[in-house]
C-alpha cells in the first residue's frame, strides 16, 4: 500500500503547473437517435454482470423515457415504458430485493404531477407507489432514519422558503402522508453528507445564483432530533459542489467555486476538520468557472483529484504528493452531460460524454484513462465481527488494504439479510449472488470501519463487506475472494439477535482502572465510546466517563456468549444531602444508601456521631453534618448543613377598624403558605391579602407555614363601629318623599327606646320598636292630628348584641325640622 504524506491545510493558495501529457483520451463515440440527453448513469441494472450506460431521454414536450445503452455491443434498448417527466430520474435498491428501481415524476391526463416509484422484479418494472406532489424542486434519495430502507427526501418551494419533508420508506412500503424536517432559504441548495461521522447524513444548505446569498446552515441529523448551526462558510454562491475527502482524513470535504458579492468565481476546497468548514484550501485556478464538478482519484496515486467543468471545457486538477498541484484542460465544446466509470475494469476511471450530433441524434464519446498506473481494487477486510448491541448490532472490520488507496478513503457497501445472502434489511449496490456491482462507487463516501444498526427482531443474521476504493473500479479478482463466502467478492458473516444478553453493571469512579472477563474465555470486546478493543481473555480499562462495553465469545455464536458491561461513574452528587432546616430542637435521623461498602459520620459540634447506614442527631443549635464512604473502594465526601426556621408569620395592617356593613383587607408576610380563622368572613382563607367583611368586632388568626414547613400564628381583630343613622328634616305633606322619620342602619338591636319632645318638653311620639323606626317612622302626627312645624327634639337609649351603646349619627340626643 502506497505510504500517502499527511497535509495540514488552512486559508492559502497552491501553486499549479500543466501536465505535459493528457490521461484522458477520446478513444470510440457511438451516434445514438435520440435527440438529447438530461441525465446519465452506469448501472448494471439488469443483474447481468455488465455495466450499461443509462440515458434519460427528451422524446417530447416535458416528457423523458430511459434508454440503455451497451458500449460493447452498440444496443440501443427502451429500458421502461413508462413516460417520466423532464425532472432528473434516480436509480435506487428501494425494496432490498437487490434490484435497481427507478424513481422520477410522471404527469397524468388530468396534468397533475406524480411522484412513481418503479420496482424491478422478475418480469421487469412495475408501478409500486405513487404520491400526488406540487411545486418540488429537487429530490434526493438517502435513509435518513438509519433502518435500512431508503427514503425520499423533497424538496418543496413555498411562498417564501423551502421545505424539506421526508417520504419515509417500511418494510410495508411508504408511508404515503410525507413528514416535515425542515424550513431553509428559499435560495438554498442543499447536499448530503455525514458531516460529524456518526453514520447518519447531515445537511450542508448553501445559496446557489441568489442576489443576497445565506450564510450556509449545517443541519447534524441526530437519531432523534435535528441540530441547526451556522457555519463558517463565506456568506457567498456556491456553484457546483462535489464532495470527497481530499485530506484523506477519513471526513467529508466539498469542492465549490464561489461568488461574493458578485466578484470572480473562486474555487477552493472547504476542509472537514471542526465539523463547521471553518478551513479552505484556496485554488490557484481561474481557468473558468466549475458548472459540474467531480471529486476522485483520476491517475491512480491514492489522491483525490477535482474535475471541473463548464460549457465549453474541463479540466482535472491533481493533487500531488508534494503538496502542489496540476491540471489537465480537456476541449470538449459540445459536451451536454459526462459520467465516470471502469469501462474496460483496468481500475482506473474513464469517462463518457454526451453531444448532440451536427444531424439528428446524440453523440457519446468514450473517453479512456491512459493512465500507466495499474490500480486493483481493495483487499476484502481480514478481520470482522458482529456484537449484539441493546436489540440492534454494531458490526466491526479492520482496514482494507489497498495498492494505491489510503484506509481512510475506502467505502465499505454491506448488506445485512435474514437468511444467508439476502437484503432484507440492508441492501448494497453490489450483485450479493456475484458481488458484481449494480451502481458505481466511489471510496471516501465514508462508512468508517463500522456499522450501527438497530431495531432487529431476534433470530440468525447473515452479512457482506464489499471494500471500494477511490477508482470506482467493479472487477472482481478470484484470488481476493474468501472462501467462506462462496468465491465471492466480500467478507462475509453471522450473527444472532438474542431476547436478551447478560448485563453485569458496574458503578465505579473516574480513574479507577477496571479489569472484566476472566482468563478461561478469549473474548472479543467492543466500547460504546472507544469503538473496538480487541480480543483478549481479560479487558483492563482505566475509567474516564461512562460506557457500555460488550463482550462475545471467539469459540461460540449462541446467545449465551453475548455478554454487556454498563460502566456507571459514581458522582459525590449522587449522594449529596440537602440543607436542613428545622422547625425546633429535636432529632434528626441521618441515613446513606446501604449500597456502600462503609460510612463515617461528623458534627461540626460533636465529633464523631456513628458509622451506621442510619443513624441520628440530637440538635439544638446549627450545627454542619459531614460525611465519608466507600462504594466499590470509591471515596464519596460531602456535607450540609443544619439551621433553623427563624421566620415567623406577621400580620402588617395599619388599620382595623370598618363601619358596620364595611370591609378591610387584611396584610399577612413571612410565609409560603397562609391560613385563615374563621372563614365565614373573609373573601378567602388561603391567601395573604384575604377582605374581611365581619358584622360585628371579631378575632382573625392566620396560621403561616414557611419554606421549610413550620408553623407560626398571629392574630388580629377588626373593630366594627355600630353607627345608625337619623335625617335632620323630614315634610310630612302626602307627596310620598321624605314623608315619614325614619332611623337608617338600625340591626342587631338588644335593647331600644326611641322619643321625640316638642320644644316645651312634652312627648309627641316614643317607641320601643327597632323594627317601626327602620320601616315606617314618625309620620309627623300627635295624638292623631298632624303636628306643627318646626323643631323637635329625640332622644335614643338602648345597646346592640355586641353590648355598644344605640347612637344615632354618633350622638344619643339631637334634633330635627319638621317642613310642611
Amino acid at each position: 500500500m502506497k505510504k500517502l504524506s499527511i497535509l495540514i491545510y488552512a486559508s492559502f493558495y497552491i501553486q499549479m503547473g500543466l501536465v505535459s501529457a493528457q490521461n484522458l483520451q477520446k478513444v470510440d463515440s457511438a451516434q445514438l437517435s435520440i435527440e438529447s440527453v438530461t441525465n446519465s448513469f452506469w448501472l448494471d441494472i439488469d443483474n447481468n454482470r455488465s455495466h450499461e450506460l443509462i440515458l434519460q431521454s427528451d422524446i417530447g414536450k416535458d416528457s423523458t423515457t430511459l434508454i440503455s445503452f451497451n458500449w460493447e455491443t452498440l444496443n440501443e434498448d427502451t429500458l421502461s415504458t413508462s413516460v417520466f417527466t423532464t425532472f432528473p430520474i434516480e436509480i435506487e435498491d428501494m425494496d432490498n430485493n437487490n434490484q435497481l428501481d427507478i424513481i422520477g415524476f410522471i404527469r397524468d391526463s388530468l396534468n397533475q404531477i406524480h411522484l412513481n416509484v418503479l420496482y424491478q422484479n422478475q418480469q421487469g418494472f412495475e408501478s409500486g407507489f405513487k404520491a400526488q406532489v406540487d411545486d418540488i424542486k429537487q429530490f434526493y434519495i438517502q435513509d435518513w432514519n438509519k433502518d435500512g430502507l431508503k427514503d425520499i427526501m423533497l424538496l418543496k418551494t413555498l411562498a417564501d422558503s423551502l421545505e424539506l419533508s421526508v417520504l419515509k420508506n417500511s418494510a410495508n412500503g411508504f408511508i404515503p402522508e410525507a413528514e416535515t424536517l425542515m424550513k431553509l432559504p428559499k435560495q438554498s441548495q442543499v447536499n448530503f453528507l455525514d458531516i460529524n461521522l456518526n453514520g447518519r447524513m447531515d445537511i450542508l444548505a448553501t445559496s446557489n445564483e441568489s442576489n443576497s446569498p445565506i450564510r450556509p446552515l449545517i443541519f447534524l441529523n441526530h437519531k432523534d432530533s435535528i441540530e441547526v448551526k451556522e457555519s463558517k462558510l463565506p456568506i457567498a454562491n456556491y456553484k457546483s459542489i462535489a464532495l470527497g475527502d481530499f485530506n484523506h482524513d477519513g471526513k467529508m470535504d466539498f469542492f465549490s467555486t464561489y461568488t461574493i458579492n458578485n466578484e470572480s468565481a473562486q474555487p477552493a476546497v472547504f476542509v472537514n476538520d471542526s465539523a463547521d468548514f471553518e478551513n479552505q484550501i484556496s485554488l490557484d485556478f481561474s481557468a473558468f468557472e466549475a458548472e459540474k464538478s467531480f471529486l476522485a482519484d483520476f491517475n491512480a496515486d491514492g489522491l483525490t483529484d477535482i474535475f471541473i467543468k463548464d460549457s465549453a471545457k474541463s479540466a482535472i486538477i491533481y493533487q500531488l504528493e508534494s503538496g502542489g498541484q496540476e491540471y489537465e484542460i480537456i476541449e470538449d465544446f459540445d459536451m451536454q452531460t459526462f459520467n465516470f466509470y471502469d469501462q474496460n475494469r483496468d481500475g482506473k476511471l474513464d469517462m463518457t460524454t454526451i453531444s448532440e450530433a451536427d444531424t439528428a441524434g446524440t453523440i457519446i464519446y468514450y473517453w479512456e484513462n491512459q493512465t500507466l498506473e495499474e490500480n486493483l481494487p481493495p483487499y476484502v477486510p481480514n478481520f470482522h465481527i458482529a456484537f449484539q448491541t441493546g436489540k440492534g448490532v454494531t458490526i466491526v472490520w479492520d482496514n482494507s488494504d489497498d495498492d494505491h488507496t489510503a484506509a481512510e478513503n475506502i467505502t465499505y457497501d454491506i448488506f445485512i439479510g435474514q437468511n444467508t445472502y439476502n437484503t432484507d434489511f440492508l441492501a448494497p449496490n453490489f450483485d450479493i449472488n456475484t458481488s458484481n456491482r449494480l451502481k458505481t462507487m466511489r471510496g471516501n463516501n465514508y462508512y468508517g470501519n463500522e456499522l450501527k444498526f438497530d431495531s432487529l427482531s431476534t433470530g440468525t443474521y447473515s452479512y457482506g463487506i464489499q471494500p471500494i476504493d477511490n477508482s470506482l473500479t467493479s472487477k472482481v479478482i478470484s484470488g481476493l475472494c474468501p472462501p467462506e463466502c462462496g468465491g465471492r467478492y466480500m467478507a462475509c458473516g453471522k450473527f444472532e439477535i438474542c431476547e436478551s444478553i447478560t448485563e453485569n453493571l458496574i458503578k465505579t469512579c473516574v480513574g479507577k482502572t477496571l479489569t472484566i472477563g476472566d482468563s478461561s474465555t478469549m473474548r472479543h470486546w467492543y466500547s460504546e465510546k472507544d469503538g473496538f478493543l480487541g480480543t483478549t481473555d481479560t479487558l483492563s480499562i482505566e475509567v474516564s466517563e461512562e460506557d457500555i462495553i460488550y463482550a462475545k465469545d471467539v469459540e461460540f455464536v449462541d446467545c449465551n456468549s453475548y455478554q454487556s458491561y454498563v460502566i456507571q461513574i459514581i458522582e459525590e452528587s449522587d449522594f449529596e444531602f440537602e440543607n436542613v432546616v428545622l422547625c425546633e430542637a429535636g432529632e434528626l435521623a441521618l441515613d446513606f444508601s446501604e449500597e456502600a461498602d462503609s460510612v463515617k459520620w461528623y458534627s461540626a459540634n460533636s465529633g464523631f456521631i456513628s458509622n451506621e447506614f442510619s443513624t441520628s442527631i440530637l440538635n439544638e443549635a446549627n450545627d454542619q453534618i459531614s460525611y465519608e464512604a466507600y462504594f466499590n473502594s470509591c471515596l464519596i465526601e460531602g456535607q450540609f448543613s443544619v439551621s433553623f426556621d427563624e421566620s415567623q408569620v406577621k400580620i402588617t395592617n395599619n388599620t382595623t377598624e370598618i363601619k358596620r356593613g364595611g370591609s378591610v383587607q387584611l396584610k399577612a408576610e413571612g410565609a409560603v403558605e397562609y391560613e385563615w380563622s374563621p372563614t365565614q368572613y373573609l373573601s378567602q382563607h388561603r391567601i395573604s391579602n384575604p377582605v374581611a367583611s365581619p358584622e360585628s368586632t371579631t378575632k382573625f388568626t392566620v396560621k403561616g407555614i414557611s419554606a421549610y414547613g413550620c408553623v407560626s400564628y398571629d392574630t388580629v381583630e377588626v373593630k366594627v363601629i355600630q353607627e345608625a343613622f337619623i335625617p335632620e328634616l323630614f315634610t310630612p305633606n302626602g307627596d310620598s318623599r321624605n314623608d315619614r322619620l325614619k332611623i337608617f342602619g338600625l340591626i342587631d338591636v338588644a335593647e331600644f327606646e326611641f322619643i321625640i319632645y316638642d320644644r316645651e318638653g312634652n312627648i309627641v311620639f316614643k317607641t320601643n320598636d327597632p323594627e317601626l323606626m327602620r320601616n315606617r317612622g314618625w309620620d309627623g302626627t300627635k295624638s292623631g292630628n298632624k303636628a306643627e312645624a318646626g323643631i323637635y327634639y329625640w332622644q335614643v337609649r338602648g345597646k346592640y348584641n355586641d353590648g355598644e351603646p344605640i347612637q344615632l349619627n354618633g350622638k344619643q340626643k339631637g334634633k330635627v325640622l319638621l317642613s310642611k
